[in-house]
């Protein structure tokens, strides 16, 4: 369950800082570490 919890944060946190500060889309890089989606974001 932790894991769980620590994946969500770090996918929320991520997508605050690409689509809200840095207002680009993810780097090709970190989508193979968020193959999951959260409620809020869905990455492919």
């Amino acid at each position: 369950m932790a894991g769980t919890l620590l994946y969500h944060i770090a996918a929320i946190e991520v997508d605050w800082l690409y689509s809200d500060v840095l207002q680009t889309d993810w780097p090709q890089s970190l989508v193979p570490c968020f193959r999951m989606t959260c409620a809020t974001i869905t990455v492919s």
